[in-house]
């Protein structure tokens, strides 16, 4: 009798469960970082891009690294400019280099100077040129210079002509760190 009251409490509870839960199709819009984060892997790997575009900006802070790791290939390219300011330090280590090559140079300018000096050496050695020469004078001067070290020839040359050609302090930062490497 045990085994039968257990099951039966188990499926009540399993159906109040599902319907308490939106439909993320159409409700992942009003979910916040909480309602986010109670989200499973398996149901954010299965979003669409469209999808992932809904969520909130000030939501987005509730994906954990779980869930990012669990994303589709292309979804972190598909986050929106509004979207990038809010992955966390955490969020944004957490990320494949596969993951941050996704990224497009029209998104690299939105993330801050402190997500730029958080990238691990293995990311930003991995970023491709162009997402190099997308970034502001500003978040080359938050490059660390073990972030510089992990660039290629080809890679630091893109940075310094960058610099160079926007005749700013960068040029002075980025001329000191291939001196020093």
């Amino acid at each position: 009798m045990q085994t039968s009251f257990t099951t039966s409490i188990s499926s009540s509870a399993s159906a109040i469960y599902s319907t308490a839960l939106p439909d993320v199709s159409t409700d992942i819009a009003t979910l916040n970082s909480d309602g986010i984060k109670a989200l499973s892997t398996a149901t954010i790997s299965s979003l669409t891009t469209a999808q992932l575009a809904l969520i909130q900006p000030e939501s987005i802070p509730g994906l954990t690294t779980a869930q990012l790791a669990a994303l589709p290939t292309g979804s972190i390219g598909a986050l929106s400019t509004d979207q990038l300011p809010f992955l966390s330090t955490a969020q944004l280590t957490a990320l494949t280099t596969l993951a941050l090559q996704e990224l497009k140079t029209s998104q690299i300018p939105t993330l801050s100077n402190t997500q730029i000096s958080s990238l691990l050496q293995t990311q930003v050695g991995a970023l491709k040129t162009d997402q190099l020469q997308s970034l502001t004078s500003t978040q080359i001067a938050a490059l660390t210079s073990q972030q510089v070290i992990s660039l290629t020839p080809l890679q630091i040359a893109a940075l310094i002509y960058l610099s160079i050609s926007s005749y700013d302090n960068s040029a002075t930062f980025c001329a000191y760190n291939v001196t020093n490497i």
